[in-house]
């Protein structure tokens, strides 16, 4: 499997009780890489303007500390691809063992255009609103 595709965006959303929405947002255009972003397995991984770019013929993951303002509800990814794939969204729960992550497999549709993947995480028992690592 070849995976090539560039991640726009990744924004965390929170409502809390009266219902005003808070966001939080790692962006990746103009080769900026939000914190320190850990990325292993893949075959490639390189900021560029357009997003970091991801080229790859094996799985990996991509893993950053949180240190979000507010319990996250939904996690929305904007990203550009142009084939179709599986992955996973992966968070660590608070008080787990250290290497322990929860996986949520979700489609990447691949499309000549922008995709945005909204995953309503907290509909999961399993989801950890203030997560450490994400």
């Amino acid at each position: 499997m070849l995976l090539a595709s560039s991640l726009l965006a990744l924004f965390l959303f929170a409502t809390p009780a009266a219902q005003a929405r808070d966001s939080f947002e790692w962006n990746f255009l103009n080769k900026n890489i939000p914190g320190r972003i850990e990325v292993t397995g893949w075959t490639k991984a390189e900021p560029t303007p357009a997003g970091l770019h991801i080229q790859t013929e094996k799985q990996g993951r991509m893993t950053r500390k949180t240190d979000f303002p507010h319990s996250v509800e939904v996690v929305t990814i904007t990203l550009g691809s142009g084939n179709a794939s599986e992955a996973i969204l992966l968070w660590h729960v608070r008080g787990s063992p250290e290497g322990d992550m929860v996986q949520l497999p979700f489609m990447i549709q691949g499309s000549l255009s922008q995709e945005t993947i909204r995953l309503a995480a907290n509909h999961y028992p399993q989801w950890d609103p203030l997560t450490d690592r994400l």
